[in-house]
């Protein structure tokens, strides 16, 4: 298939295996927690000749990879995770007081299969993201002070094409030719916040 100058090719054939769990518990009348775990096992099942089209540097020539039986397959993490907290807090005013914390973790993910053809290996991550909110019920307002990716990770969730793609190249006249086609995306960096919510009859 074509789209938009990239092609798309499929192996003879591949299989993915797992599990996945949650739980979502009131531990008492005031704390709770919720959570997931899944892991997933996905690879080739047979050879797939030339699945694989990459880069022949110097000469920025392409060549076609064969994926072997057996290799993992790009673009999703072997596991995946999370977990959120809750705690309650009545105040005498009538005002809550609402304690949050959470985090979510991915292991590391393959950009092209079995990491060939200039593929590589995403790291895995853990972001931790916690908050404090007062509100009124009777009010219907909340304010609420947030900190999110609270230990400043950096994440990357995506890329695109290879490092094989930054090329120093020469032009006709012997000059430097920058290639920067490889590029990763990354999650938002430590971020703080203040959100006030008011809910109005009609």
């Amino acid at each position: 298939m074509r789209n938009g100058g990239h092609v798309t090719k499929n192996g003879e054939g591949a299989e993915t295996k797992g599990f996945e769990v949650s739980f979502d518990a009131a531990v008492t009348e005031r704390f709770s927690l919720r959570g997931s775990y899944s892991y997933a096992q996905a690879e080739l099942t047979d050879d797939a000749p030339n699945l694989i089209t990459a880069l022949d540097p110097p000469g920025f020539g392409t060549v076609y990879v064969d994926g072997e039986a057996g290799d993992r397959l790009p673009g999703s993490p072997e596991y995946q995770a999370s977990l959120y907290a809750e705690y309650n807090l009545p105040l005498s005013s009538g005002l809550d007081l609402d304690f949050a914390y959470g985090f979510t973790a991915s292991g590391d993910v393959l950009t092209r299969t079995g990491a060939r053809g200039g593929g590589i290996a995403l790291p895995a991550f853990q972001i931790h993201n916690a908050s404090v909110r007062l509100s009124a019920p009777a009010a219907d307002w909340a304010v609420t002070a947030y900190v999110d990716n609270i230990w400043d990770e950096y994440a990357e969730t995506g890329a695109r094409s290879t490092p094989m793609a930054n090329q120093v190249l020469e032009d006709a006249d012997g000059g430097p030719v920058y290639a920067r086609n490889f590029f990763a995306n990354v999650l938002p960096p430590r971020k703080f916040g203040l959100r006030f919510t008011k809910t109005f009859g009609l």
